[in-house]
Parts: structure tokens; sequence; C-alpha cells
């Protein structure tokens, strides 16, 4: 700040209480909104590092998206899949094929910008070889495995023109 340096502050990695809960720590983060408004009144654009996996430990959020049929699953319906953040069999994937599972993700983005100050985010890891083994996805069957990347970045450009997307494919 003494050199009027400001632009944009990204929170990254570990700021979750579970990974994909999509809620702040309280042991790192006691006041996040407080934070956002500081950082914002210091000249700083907020944005926040996520990605499209829950991990089993993540209990609540876990079982609301299998519940709901929210997962890749593979073609006998197990969702298991592992990321850089989890060993095989510990994390599944948001399936952004299906649109209620789109919105259920977005929905809750949204309202974690709301709550926390967040002007945008820093979407990560939206391949498809992070899916189940030969899954099974929504749309024409030419159009896999990159549906899963292309509903992905069409699912978070809604986000606006500060998203940064990191995702791949063939």
């Amino acid at each position: 700040l003494d050199r009027n340096f400001n632009g944009q502050f990204e929170l990254d990695d570990d700021w979750e209480v579970c990974y994909g809960a999509l809620t702040f720590r309280q042991s790192k983060f006691a006041n996040i909104k407080q934070l956002t408004d500081e950082l914002h009144a210091s000249g700083f654009r907020v944005t926040l590092w996520v990605h499209p996996f829950i991990n089993k430990d993540c209990t609540q959020w876990y079982t609301e998206a299998l519940s709901q049929g929210y997962f890749v699953a593979d073609h006998q319906g197990k969702v298991d899949t592992e990321w850089w953040n989890s060993q095989q069999g510990e994390a599944a994937y948001i399936d952004f094929t299906k649109p209620a599972a789109a919105k259920w993700y977005s929905d809750r983005l949204k309202q974690l910008q709301k709550d926390a100050g967040i002007d945008s985010y820093k979407f990560d890891a939206g391949e498809s070889s992070w899916t189940p083994s030969d899954p099974v996805l929504n749309g024409l069957g030419k159009e896999h495995p990159s549906k899963i990347v292309s509903d992905y970045v069409r699912t978070v450009s809604q986000f606006g023109p500060l998203v940064e997307v990191r995702a791949a494919q063939n």
C-alpha cells in the first residue's frame, strides 16, 4: 500500500472447513467479511480459489450432493474418484453435465460471494481426467469426454469477466 500497489488479492488453497464445503474455516478466517471489507477499502478485489470436488470427509455437503445425484458416476453407479488433494475413492466430482448439479454448485458460490464479500473466483481442475473411469455423462456420446469440461467452463463463466478458469482438454 505504501507503494500504491493494489489490484487483486487471491485466497488460494486451504481456506475451507473441508474440501468442497465452500465454507470458510473459522480458525483461519474468524471474520472473512471484515477481511474482505478491509481489502476492498484498500483498493483490492478479492478472489477465491475453488474446485469441482467434494471429499468424502466433507460429510454434510458430500451426502447432500450424493443423495441428489449431483456427482459424476461410472456405469456401475460409483462416484469415487480422486484429485490432487485426495486419494483414490476419497472424493467425487460434481457433474456439470446435469443442469441441477451445476445450479446447486453455482447457487452455493453466489451465496458465498454475498456472505463473504468475494468478487470473483479462480476455478481450477475441470478436466475430464478427474472423473471416474468410463463416466456416465448427460449429452451426446460423441461429445464425451470433453462434455464435462465444456459444461464446467460454461457454468463458471457466468461469474463474469474477473473469473480465472484453469481447465484443459484435447
